[in-house]
């Protein structure tokens, strides 16, 4: 479900919408856990970019540096 709900949001709001990295936060999350840290790491880490790129700061960045950590 998280799937469709980036594409539809990538659709809307394009691939740098805030909306968009919170969506990848969330499969990051998913993926972690399920054992897929690959997957997750790769989620979280776009998710990020996009922020820095929206210039976006605060409790969902946190919250995302604070998921990473948990990964390494």
């Amino acid at each position: 479900i998280y799937e469709k709900v980036r594409k539809i949001r990538i659709d809307k709001l394009g691939c740098d919408h805030p909306r968009v990295a919170r969506v990848d936060t969330n499969l990051g999350s998913l993926y972690f856990l399920k054992g897929d840290r690959r997957s997750a790491l790769a989620f979280y880490n776009e998710a990020l970019n996009i922020y820095s790129r929206t210039m976006m700061k605060g409790e969902e960045v946190s919250n995302l540096y604070n998921n990473l950590g948990i990964i390494y």
